[in-house]
Order: C-alpha cells, then sequence, then structure tokens
C-alpha cells in the first residue's frame, strides 16, 4: 500500500518539480509553454549569465541552483519571476542584484550567501519585499538598505573581515534572529549604532557585536536587558587606539544583558579589572562565561564570578598582562561558590605566576562550606610562570575527573615528580595528563620512559 500510494503521489506531481542542466554555450533555455512548474533546481550552470527563460512559468514558486556559476542576472529574468517565494542563488558568483529584484513582493526567502568573491552590495530596493522573512547572506562583506525582515543571516568566518550594518536594520522591530558573525557597531557615522538595537526586543538565539571606542555614549540605549529571547552574546571590543581602558570599562558596564542568558564571551576588552560589568551576578541562567584576549587585565578575582549558580563552564584565554588569581577579600560564612561550574580552563597565561588564596587560618574571616563541588575537568595551557596550582584541589572538588597541564614547564615538573606538596594536591584525580602524556588513568599511576 505504501508503494502504491508513493507511486501516486509521485504522479500527480511529476509535472511540478524539474531538475534541468544547463549546458555550456546555451545562449538561452526556453521551458515548456503551459507547464505547471511550480519548483526548479537548476544544476552545473556555466560561467556566465543565468540564460533560462521564464516566461511560461506562472506557477513557479521555487528556484534553487547547485554547482553553478552565475555571474550576473538579467532585469528581464527577475521580472519573470513575480511570483516565487523562495530563491536560492547562494555559491554562484553573481556580481550584482538588480534593483528589480524589489518587484519580487511574494518573496518570503532569498540566500545569496558564498558569492563572496564579487558581490559586496546589496540594491536599497530590498526594502520593497515585504514578505521576506529570511535573507542570508554570509560571506558577502557589505549589505544594502533592509526594511522587512524577521532572521538576518550573514556568517563571515574571518574576523579579518568585518561586517557593517545599515541603520535601517533599526527599523525591523519584528526581527527574530540576528544571526552574524561579525558585525561593526559605530558611535557615529551612517552604520548601525548600538542604540539602534533599542527597539529590537524580539531578538532571540546568539549575536556577536563588535565594539568601537566611539560606541561608549550609545552602549546603555542598545537596551540589551529587554531582550530576553537571546541566550548566546559575544562582545568583541575592536582594537582600536590604546589607553581605552576606562571607557571600554562604561561601555561594558552599560551592556547589560536579560538575566535569561546563557552563554557570554567577553573578547579584546582592554577594561583593567573584572570587576565591571556590575551586573555580573544578575545572570542567573548563565551556564558558559569565557574571557579571551583580555591582556591588560592584571588580576583575576574569581570571587566576582562565584555566586553564578548556573555556570557550567568558565574559561580565561590570551589573558597575557595577569599575573594572579584568586580571591581578594574574605568570603560570607555558609556559601558554595560555583555551585555548578564543571569545566574550568586557563589558557595563553604566559605571565602568571601565582593564585592569591583565601586565608583560611585568618580568624577574622570563615571559610566558604564548600568550593566547586561539581568540578569535573580542570585544564591549564600555556602558563609558563605557574608555579603551583590551588590549595583548595583536594579537599574541595571530590569530582574532579580530568587534569590537564600542557604547556607549563614549571608546574607540569612539580606535578611529574609524584612527591612534595603538588603532587598531593592531584593525587585523588582519577585522570590527569601532563605535557600530552597520560601519568594517571583511571587512578593508576603510569610509569614513564626516560
Amino acid at each position: 500500500m505504501h508503494d502504491i500510494a508513493h507511486d501516486f503521489l509521485q504522479y500527480l506531481t511529476k509535472n511540478e518539480y524539474l531538475i534541468i542542466e544547463v549546458k555550456d554555450g546555451e545562449e538561452r533555455v526556453e521551458l515548456p509553454a503551459n507547464n505547471k512548474l511550480g519548483h526548479l533546481t537548476v544544476v552545473f550552470a556555466p560561467e556566465g549569465p543565468f540564460t533560462l527563460s521564464f516566461d511560461h512559468c506562472q506557477r513557479l514558486r521555487t528556484i534553487t541552483t547547485f554547482n553553478c556559476e552565475i555571474t550576473s542576472l538579467s532585469r528581464e529574468l527577475i521580472l519573470q519571476l513575480k511570483c516565487v517565494r523562495t530563491l536560492n542563488l547562494s555559491y554562484n558568483n553573481i556580481e550584482e542584484v538588480p534593483d528589480e529584484v524589489g518587484v519580487l513582493l511574494h518573496l518570503r526567502y532569498l540566500d545569496l550567501s558564498y558569492n563572496w568573491r564579487r558581490l559586496k552590495r546589496l540594491p536599497d530596493s530590498l526594502c520593497n519585499l515585504v514578505n521576506l522573512q529570511t535573507l542570508r547572506v554570509d560571506e558577502c562583506k557589505e549589505l544594502g538598505k533592509l526594511t522587512s525582515l524577521q532572521h538576518l543571516h550573514a556568517m563571515i568566518p574571518s574576523k579579518l573581515i568585518q561586517l557593517k550594518l545599515p541603520k535601517s536594520i533599526a527599523r525591523l522591530k519584528s526581527l527574530r534572529t540576528l544571526d552574524l558573525e561579525s558585525v561593526v557597531i559605530e558611535g557615529e557615522g551612517e552604520g548601525l549604532r548600538l542604540s539602534d538595537l533599542r527597539d529590537m526586543d524580539e531578538l532571540q538565539g546568539k549575536l556577536t557585536i563588535a565594539l568601537k571606542d566611539s560606541a561608549a555614549s550609545d552602549a546603555e540605549k542598545a537596551k540589551l536587558v529587554n531582550k530576553k529571547h537571546l541566550l548566546h552574546l559575544r562582545l568583541w571590543f575592536y582594537r582600536g587606539e590604546r589607553d581605552q581602558s576606562s571607557i571600554q570599562e562604561a561601555v561594558l558596564n552599560a551592556l547589560q544583558p536579560n538575566s535569561n542568558l546563557e552563554s557570554l564571551q567577553i573578547e579584546g576588552y582592554d577594561g583593567s579589572t573584572l570587576y565591571y560589568p556590575n551586573w555580573t551576578s544578575s545572570l542567573i541562567n548563565l551556564k558558559s562565561l569565557s574571557f579571551y584576549m583580555c591582556d591588560v587585565c592584571k588580576y583575576v578575582p574569581l570571587s566576582v564570578l562565584a555566586y553564578l549558580g548556573s555556570l557550567e563552564t568558565l574559561r580565561f584565554e590570551g589573558m597575557f598582562g595577569v599575573k594572579k588569581v584568586g580571591f581578594e577579600y574574605s568570603l560570607d560564612h555558609q556559601v558554595i561558590l560555583f555551585p555548578n561550574l564543571k569545566q574550568l580552563e586557563f589558557y595563553l597565561m604566559s605571565e602568571w605566576e601565582e593564585w592569591d588564596h583565601h586565608d583560611e587560618n585568618d580568624a577574622t574571616s570563615s571559610s566558604p562550606t564548600c568550593f566547586m563541588p561539581r568540578l569535573s575537568t580542570l585544564s591549564f595551557k600555556w602558563c609558563a610562570k605557574l608555579k603551583t596550582l590551588p590549595d583548595f584541589l583536594p579537599r574541595k572538588t571530590l569530582l574532579l575527573q580530568n587534569l590537564i597541564i600542557t604547556w607549563c614547564d614549571i608546574l607540569s615538573q612539580s606535578c611529574k615528580e609524584r612527591q612534595g606538596p603538588e603532587w598531593s594536591k592531584i593525587s585523588h584525580i582519577p585522570n590527569i595528563q601532563i605535557e600530552h602524556k597520560t601519568v594517571q588513568n583511571d587512578g593508576v599511576w603510569i610509569e614513564q620512559e626516560d
């Protein structure tokens, strides 16, 4: 019965779907008159103009190209597509999209991704596409004006290429997806400014913002705190002028996200301390927190982050100015610090020398009842000057399963000796890897060859 139903469905739709191969040298490809074609896939079109004619395709709703090298779309061709809902022209070599695309009022999905070699702008007439819901322009460097989107995808893998968005983006009150890998937010000029994000409260998913120092006056106006559907946020401070510590601290402090945020990455931040921002404790649902290339900071105060109850992953990378990590002031009695932290990573911290331990013997303060009770993986990589491990390891991290130490010459040597204070801190950890070699597996020491 299933095969019969399948065959019958194929019979009913056989005239609605067509795959056509465009051969090299064909100047114009005509489709049959009075056809019922609704969905067309074009394959192997050679480098050159799009040569198909759609004069007789009044029912055509979907056009997709595959393995094609189309370089241009004629105005006449675009005007033949007035009933099309989906137009996928990704992975071609298109140089320009004609202004006539603005008459495709039924268009809901447009994909121009990976025409990166030549396509550099989109026509202003795209703002006429009142039904357009999704635009994909991955690896297209610049955009024209847009006004009626719900989903905008513009991934640019290379950090060397910065995507500039028009101010008209701010009029997209219903925009739900702003999936952008690298967006330059400016404090002045014609491009998108932080204040232009003010009314875009339906944003959801992830957002990456590259911040210039000139964005300081606009930061608070972005109203990120109102974007309750935004779950993943990356704040990348664009490396411009130096000695901008106080400005960046003010910008970061003003960019308070909603408490629903689940992951936060702060990159290139030149603030002198991580005591900013003052809204960190409000992120009650935050699961992942990363600091990357914040190389002006000299001290990492874990106490500021210790009360993030949902935090599972904490990562510090490229903190080249840090010399000390630890707790700077006494902690309250009867507290659980980092209650759900599972993974703690320290990478590329070449000047880090020591821990600033909380003194549990200090009569004026009381020690916390529990410290990282669920920590399972602890990693150190490229921390050349670090001499010791934290004192809390043997007593407070009973669930710790994995310790990884790589490119940390001083620390690695002291841990491999199986004696002394450092070994006593880690001997209970089942799996230990030092300098790319497993020295303890499931609690069993593995003898190393000289």
